[in-house]
C-alpha cells in the first residue's frame, strides 16, 4: 500500500510567520508553525513531521508531492555529500537548516519512499490543499493565534521533544529564526530508528544515490530568505544564478526564478517568455554596474558580462511577488 502525501511550507514575509503541513485528506493532515521563519524551514518540517508521522505504518511506501526543489535536492541528492564534508556545502560554506535536515536523515532510514515534483500554485488538490494549511497556519502565528493543528494521522502516537535548539543560520545572524522545540526528535526516537538503507522506488532518487555537486544549494539562503544581506545583493544574486545554462534548462528553476509575464530580448532582438527562455546567455564575467530600488517590491540592475570575444550590457528588473523576488524582465545589448 502506498500513502500519498503533499507537503508544503509558507513564510509571510520570508523570513517572517511560518508555517508548515502535509495533507493525505480532509481527515489526515497536520499543520504548525512558529513565529519566524523561512520558506524552506517550512517545506523541510513538513517533510519532517509527515515521516514521523507514519512511523507506526513504516511499512507502506510513502509517496511525498512537494513543490520545492530546494527539498527534494537536499534529501535526495546533497545530503550524502553533505555529510561526508561535514555538513558542509560543496562552496565550503555550513549547511543551512541543519537541525531539520540531520533529522530527515535519520527519520528516513530503513524508509521506503519517493518524492515527485508538483508545480505549485497550479491547481493540484493535495498540494494546494497542503499550501492552504501552511499558509493558514503561517497566518495565525502573524495575527497571535494558536494555528490549527489538523487531526493528524491515524494511529500515529505523539512523542515529546527535547529543548529548543537554534538553527544553523542563528549561530551566523542575531535576526535569524530559532528552531522551536518541535524541531528536534528525542534521544530515543534517534536511537531507535533503523539503519537500513532507504529504498526508493522505480524513478525516484533516493538517498543511497551516489551524491552529486549542489547545483543550486549555494544560493538557499538568499533565494529563500535574503535574511542579512541588501535586496539589491539578493537580486543579482538570483540574476547571476539565472546565466547559469544548467539553470536555465531545469524548468523547475526557471519557474522558481521568472515572474509569470517574464520577457526577454536577447542581443540578437528575439524575444522570450517563460516558456521559451533562451538556453544561454553570451559568457562572461559578471560586472554589476548598477542596482537600484524602483520603488518597494522592484529592482533594476544593469550589468556587463565580459568575456574574452567581447562584453555585453545587460539589464534586468525584478519585481517582487508574493514572497519571492522573480525576473520580471531582460535584456542583452552587445558592446562595440
Amino acid at each position: 500500500m502506498t500513502i500519498t502525501a503533499a507537503a508544503d511550507g509558507s513564510a509571510l514575509g520570508n523570513p517572517g510567520p511560518a508555517g508548515w503541513a502535509w495533507y493525505v485528506d480532509a481527515t489526515c493532515w497536520r499543520a504548525g508553525g512558529w513565529p519566524h521563519g523561512t520558506n524552506n524551514m517550512g517545506e523541510l518540517m513538513a517533510v519532517l513531521d509527515l515521516f514521523r508521522s507514519t512511523e507506526h505504518v513504516a511499512d507502506q511506501h510513502l509517496h511525498i508531492l512537494c513543490d520545492s526543489q530546494y527539498v527534494i535536492n537536499c534529501v535526495t541528492k546533497w545530503m550524502p555529500g553533505w555529510k561526508r564534508k561535514g555538513w558542509k556545502k560543496a562552496d565550503g560554506k555550513p549547511v543551512l537548516n541543519l537541525e531539520l535536515l540531520q533529522q530527515i536523515d535519520a527519520v528516513i532510514k530503513g524508509r521506503d519512499y519517493s518524492f515527485e515534483w508538483v508545480k505549485g500554485h497550479a491547481g493540484h488538490d493535495l498540494n494546494e490543499a497542503a499550501d492552504d494549511r501552511a499558509r493558514a497556519a503561517a497566518t495565525a502565528y502573524q495575527s497571535g493565534r494558536a494555528a490549527d493543528a489538523g487531526p493528524g494521522f491515524p494511529g500515529a502516537v505523539p512523542a515529546g521533544r527535547d529543548a529548543a535548539v537554534a538553527t544553523a543560520r542563528a549561530a551566523r545572524s542575531a535576526d535569524a529564526p530559532v528552531a522551536p522545540a518541535a524541531l528536534v526528535a528525542p534521544a530515543a526516537r534517534r536511537a531507535a530508528t533503523p539503519s537500513a538503507p532507504a529504498t526508493v522506488s522505480a524513478g525516484a532518487t533516493g538517498p543511497a544515490a551516489v551524491a552529486q555537486d549542489d547545483l543550486f544549494s549555494s544560493l538557499e539562503d538568499v533565494r529563500e530568505t535574503g535574511a542579512g544581506i541588501s535586496s539589491v545583493d539578493v537580486v543579482a544574486t538570483l540574476e547571476r544564478e539565472l546565466l547559469d545554462p544548467e539553470v536555465r534548462s531545469e524548468p523547475g528553476q526557471v519557474a522558481y526564478l521568472l515572474h509569470p509575464d517574464f520577457r526577454e530580448i536577447d542581443g540578437r532582438g528575439a524575444v522570450h517568455d517563460r516558456d521559451g527562455l533562451a538556453p544561454a546567455v553570451p559568457a562572461g564575467r559578471f560586472e554589476l554596474l548598477e542596482g537600484a530600488e524602483l520603488s518597494p517590491g522592484m529592482i533594476h540592475l544593469t550589468y556587463r558580462l565580459a568575456g574574452g570575444d567581447g562584453s555585453t550590457l545587460c539589464t534586468a528588473l525584478w519585481q517582487r511577488a508574493g514572497e519571492r523576488w522573480r525576473l520580471r524582465f531582460r535584456q542583452e545589448t552587445r558592446e562595440a
